[in-house]
């Protein structure tokens, strides 16, 4: 019988469960503490706050100059750059993925909105990320509280630009580390 490791089993199936469930155990030392259900609701809360600051008259202001150009790069190599370069970068300053999304983003129209659409998602995926990725419940609502507000974070969530992408990469990586 092999011993898996606390880490090794909480990647497999069920892993955010696993997550959680560590997280939200008894704390060694008494102090304040916050339930599962009430961290939830507060989650859930922040979300609700997050999403209307985020997708309230998102194509409202047209676009600026680098959004422009982010998306008649995007047009040009969707009409002529051959599949080898959508892997490899399309330019030097940003990655493929960041021009994957707004191609995808066409899928709902060719307005600001849309284009805005996946930075929008972006920013809104990476607050339960942060939360989670606290030592405590408590440490997790307070970050997702402040990144949800977060003026910063708010504007570059609404700029069809990559800032919200690298965000959410961040916070992946930093939920994967030990």
């Amino acid at each position: 019988m092999s011993t898996v490791s606390p880490r090794a089993s909480a990647r497999g199936l069920g892993g955010w469960a696993a997550q959680l469930g560590r997280r939200f155990a008894p704390p060694a030392h008494p102090g304040p503490s916050l339930t599962l259900g009430v961290t939830l609701a507060l989650l859930v809360a922040a979300l609700a706050v997050a999403a209307f600051l985020r997708l309230d008259r998102l194509g409202a202001p047209s676009y600026w100059l680098d959004e422009i150009l982010g998306d008649t790069l995007t047009t040009h190599a969707l009409q002529k750059a051959p599949w080898w370069q959508w892997i490899s970068g399309l330019e030097t300053e940003h990655g493929p993925l960041y021009y994957a999304t707004q191609a995808a983003t066409r899928l709902f129209g060719r307005g600001e909105a849309a284009g805005r659409s996946a930075a929008a998602l972006f920013g809104l995926i990476t607050i339960p990320l942060v939360c989670f990725a606290a030592r405590s419940p408590i440490a997790g609502i307070a970050a997702a509280i402040l990144l949800a507000a977060s003026p910063v974070h708010v504007y570059y969530s609404r700029e069809a630009r990559p800032y919200s992408l690298l965000m959410l990469l961040t916070a992946v990586a930093r939920n994967d580390s030990p």
